[in-house]
């Protein structure tokens, strides 16, 4: 509940929040409060939760012999840049029916959440994982604790923030992404325009 609470919040003060498209760990809570106040957001899973996750699940139903190959095929799963990729990969999956199991079960119903095929028709500016946010976020999480006084907390907040390695990085992502990203989807349009 209070995932929903701050992103109504958020989303209240600051509007152009509705235009975001989101990658997320495999969090339910976090996904449901997503679909409930951002409706029209794209689900992305970030790619290592979803490897380490499914790796995890291969450990437990798959003979030891074969772990290496399944990894193999579940990252050329995630990694597959055509539907007919996808399809050849998942065939392979018949040689373990307690992993395809679930496999069936927890991620091909999410699969255009993890899937590159699948998510390269939105903008995503490369990201596949949310490690760049979990950086940051453990930075705060050394100064922000339970010990501290609020106004502490604050003073704490703007030095992290005004810091000049936040500064630098702020400064790298804004010069890097000046260049006008160019999507598939689009360019794709775009060719097929120019051949009409």
């Amino acid at each position: 509940m209070s995932i929903k609470t701050m992103l109504e919040r958020v989303s209240f003060h600051n509007p152009a929040v509705q235009r975001t498209q989101v990658v997320v760990d495999k969090d339910f809570a976090e996904v449901q409060a997503i679909k409930d106040v951002l409706p029209h957001v794209q689900i992305q899973l970030c790619v290592f939760h979803v490897l380490k996750a499914i790796r995890k699940e291969i450990l437990k139903t798959v003979p030891r012999e074969s772990q290496r190959e399944a990894y193999s095929v579940v990252h050329t799963l995630v990694y597959s840049q055509t539907s007919t990729k996808f399809d050849e990969s998942w065939s392979k999956m018949d040689k373990y029916p307690q992993f395809k199991q679930y496999m069936e079960t927890h991620w091909l119903p999410l699969k255009a959440w993890w899937v590159y095929y699948e998510r390269n028709s939105f903008v995503n500016l490369g990201n596949n994982t949310n490690n760049r946010v979990e950086l940051q976020f453990g930075k705060l999480k050394q100064v922000v604790t339970r010990k501290r006084r609020l106004n502490e907390c604050i003073r704490l907040l703007l030095a992290v923030i005004q810091s000049a390695d936040i500064q630098d990085r702020y400064q790298h992502y804004t010069s890097r992404y000046k260049v006008a990203y160019r999507h598939i989807y689009y360019t794709q349009y775009a060719i097929n325009c120019i051949e009409v």
